[in-house]
């Protein structure tokens, strides 16, 4: 399923966002049906000696699909965590905290 217009440009602003400041991140296009694992989240972007898996949703009424259920139980067993997110600022506030705190 494609990502609606919305979502995509939260992602293409939070994607300038890490060009800008030069974070090494992952996007996966979101205008086809991504190729990567089932599963996958949007974004990975690795900050302050971290790596963050985030997944950005339009609203809070959107759910995780299965496949995502899954990564993000995988994640937890290996200690790690998926990072939901709603919005550019949301998910730089997020890379922000881990630059200031970890």
């Amino acid at each position: 399923m494609k990502t609606d217009k919305p979502e995509r440009e939260e992602q293409r602003q939070f994607a300038n966002y890490c060009l800008l400041h030069d974070l090494p991140f992952c996007w996966h296009a979101t205008h086809t049906r991504s190729k990567a694992t089932p599963g996958t989240p949007d974004f990975w972007v690795g900050v302050n000696r971290c790596g963050l898996w985030i997944e950005f949703k339009r609203d809070y009424s959107q759910k995780l699909s299965q496949e995502q259920e899954e990564f993000a139980r995988k994640l937890e067993r290996q200690g790690m965590r998926l990072y939901i997110v709603y919005s550019a600022l949301e998910g730089i506030e997020l890379l922000n905290y881990f630059d200031r705190v970890i």
